[in-house]
């Protein structure tokens, strides 16, 4: 049973998914995985930053690479 917020078949016509009605057809659920994880990454930093004070970095970043080789 798909009760997804952004997939929802509908019921009344079979093979439609809830993006038909808002004229976008060729729009799967897949697709819009792309946005939730992009947008699940943000809100995670924004929390990180906003609540809790940390500053996350880039391991590979100039920045980042002078962190690990200061904790050996």
């Amino acid at each position: 049973m798909h009760n997804f917020l952004f997939y929802r078949p509908d019921t009344l016509y079979a093979g439609e998914t809830f993006y038909q009605h808002f004229g976008m057809p060729w729009l799967h659920y897949i697709d819009v995985m792309v946005f939730v994880l992009v947008s699940s990454v943000l809100m995670a930093l924004a929390v990180n930053r906003l609540v809790f004070g940390n500053r996350a970095i880039f391991i590979l970043s100039k920045e980042g690479r002078a962190l690990r080789a200061a904790e050996v």
